[in-house]
């Protein structure tokens, strides 16, 4: 199943489309429990799908941070919207990943940046390193 250490074929699809596409990563990059990281990567994908389809952007910055506690997904584009020439889509992709990231106990927002383009803001608690390993 693929997982966020495998984003560079989706990086790559998107600048063979014509957008300038960043991949930024903070923290250290760490194995995610499998079902949680097929989670966070549908969620980069489907923001990337919905970019292509709803906007016009110049520029797509993907930013995954990986901190102590928690996982941090953030899939931003500087474009304005666009219509569909048949109308509004009727999709469910931000329906499928807010249901995605309950599953995970995370948080997730959607919408419209202030100096424009759109923003996808998912944050997903993480199991910290040795915690098992403490005595009860």
């Amino acid at each position: 199943a693929p997982g966020l250490l495998a984003l560079d074929p989706l990086v790559e699809r998107m600048r063979g489309a014509g957008v300038a596409t960043e991949l930024v990563v903070e923290g250290r990059a760490r194995p995610l429990p499998s079902g949680l990281d097929l989670c966070a990567y549908r969620i980069v994908q489907e923001s990337l799908t919905n970019v292509l389809k709803h906007a016009d952007p110049g520029r797509v910055e993907i930013h995954i941070g990986y901190g102590p506690a928690t996982l941090t997904l953030r899939v931003s584009n500087d474009g304005a919207a666009v219509q569909a020439e048949d109308g509004p889509s009727g999709g469910h992709g931000l329906i499928g990943m807010t249901e995605r990231v309950r599953l995970y106990q995370g948080s997730i927002t959607a919408g419209p940046l202030p100096a424009g383009g759109f923003e996808v803001l998912a944050t997903f608690p993480l199991p910290v390193p040795g915690a098992d390993d403490r005595p009860p």
